[in-house]
């Protein structure tokens, strides 16, 4: 930059912060919802869990991208998976501009080694879409597979998202109890019953972005922590 300052790090185009989600994930890991195997961890950017599914055939996961975009470079980290030889061996990454079921062109078919961080790989097509689908073939010989981050760098096309207004009452996970929320143009709030939680924030192309304030271990302490949606 001309002023001396750093440049910014390159935004992770596959994290849920950026506006990512899954839409499919392999059978063992739907139904009942259970954060310490989801691959919802894959787009956490915390470096201190991972996914896990049964490796006995091929594992696929689709994520929905917030905006058309084009990939150049994918990173795998997988050394903090749980036993080392879960670790993914051969994955094969394509991508879709045409809907979360079909038009898939392949962007990467490499293989990984076994639990480690920062493998880089720049893709091997340039495809426009919405649309990336991860398919692990192999692992390193576990009877199941896991990885801890799936990282995308690139470029969005477009900036459309957009969420409806979320006003209303939500069922909250991990006991929070009925979560209400009012939406004001971009600003939100709302509540949620455990411990007598506070929602304060705002929406970001499709993500809401809010401060929850809950009531602490001891009497008249509050907390604070940062929450996306």
């Amino acid at each position: 930059p001309a002023n001396g300052a750093a440049a910014p790090p390159p935004v992770n185009l596959l994290a849920f912060a950026a506006g990512t989600q899954i839409v499919d994930k392999p059978e063992d890991n739907k139904g009942l919802f259970m954060m310490a195997y989801d691959p919802i961890n894959l787009i956490d950017e915390s470096l201190g869990n991972d996914w896990t599914a049964s490796a006995a055939k091929p594992a696929v996961i689709v994520f929905e991208l917030p905006e058309r975009t084009t990939l150049d470079r994918l990173v795998f980290d997988s050394a903090g998976v749980s036993r080392p030889e879960k670790s993914p061996k051969t994955v094969l990454v394509e991508m879709s501009d045409t809907s979360m079921t079909g038009g898939y062109q392949p962007i990467l078919s490499t293989d990984l080694k076994m639990a480690a961080n920062d493998q880089s790989f720049p893709t091997q097509a340039k495809v426009s879409g919405r649309w990336v689908r991860l398919t692990i073939n192999a692992n390193y010989g576990d009877e199941y597979v896991g990885m801890v981050e799936f990282r995308g760098y690139g470029t969005q096309l477009t900036h459309d998202a957009a969420l409806a207004d979320i006003s209303g009452t939500y069922e909250g996970f991990s006991g929070w109890g009925p979560v209400h929320l009012k939406q004001e143009g971009s600003r939100v709030t709302g509540c949620y019953a455990y411990r007598n939680g506070v929602i304060s924030g705002g929406i970001e192309g499709r993500m809401l972005k809010a401060l929850l304030t809950e009531d602490g271990l001891s009497e008249n302490e509050r907390t604070r922590q940062l929450g996306l949606f």
